[in-house]
C-alpha cells in the first residue's frame, strides 16, 4: 500500500512539474525588503554620499555584500522544484543592472534575464504568466492585482 502511494504522488508530482514547466508559469518576487534585507545597504549608501538622491552605483554595486536573505529566499528552490520558474521584479534604478542582476543569480539561484528592473511591475507579472507575487508594499499588492495575480504580503522587518 505505501508503494502505490509512493508511486501516485511521484505520478501527481511529475503531472504537475511537467504542466507548469510547460505552460512556463512563475513566481514572482519584489527584491528589496521582500527577498532581501536591504536597508544596510541603503544606509551604507547614504554615509558614503549624504547627497539627497540614492546613488545606484553604490547600492548596485559593491555594497550589495551587505544585504541579508529573508525568510522569503527559502521558497525559491521550493517553487523550483514545482516547476516554476521564479522571477525578481524590482523597483531598483538599471545603473549596475549587470552586477546587481549577476548578485541576484549568485545568491538566490534565479537567472540573470528573470530580474527586471522597473516600476511597471503588472506588465512583467501578465507577460511572464506570474501565478504567485511575493511583495512588502502596498504596491506590489496594487501591481500583482492589477496584473490579476495572486499576492502575498512580506513583512518588512523580518
Amino acid at each position: 500500500m505505501k508503494k502505490v502511494l509512493f508511486f501516485v504522488l511521484l505520478m501527481v508530482y511529475g503531472i504537475a512539474f511537467a504542466a507548469n514547466k510547460t505552460l512556463e508559469k512563475t513566481v514572482g518576487y519584489d527584491y528589496d525588503s521582500t527577498l532581501a534585507f536591504s536597508t544596510p545597504t541603503f544606509l551604507a549608501a547614504r554615509e558614503e554620499d549624504p547627497s539627497d538622491r540614492i546613488n545606484w552605483e553604490l547600492v548596485n554595486g559593491r555594497l550589495l555584500k551587505l544585504e541579508k536573505k529573508k525568510y522569503v529566499a527559502s521558497t525559491v528552490p521550493f517553487f523550483k522544484l514545482l516547476g516554476y520558474t521564479p522571477i525578481v521584479i524590482t523597483s531598483r534604478n538599471e545603473t549596475k543592472g549587470d552586477v546587481f542582476r549577476a548578485h541576484v543569480e549568485r545568491v538566490y539561484g534565479i537567472k540573470a534575464e528573470d530580474v527586471y528592473m522597473t516600476r511597471e511591475k503588472a506588465v512583467h507579472l501578465k507577460e511572464r504568466k506570474c501565478v504567485l507575487f511575493f511583495g512588502d508594499s502596498d504596491g506590489d499588492i496594487t501591481e500583482a492585482k492589477k496584473a490579476e495575480v495572486r499576492a502575498v504580503r512580506v513583512k518588512r522587518s523580518a
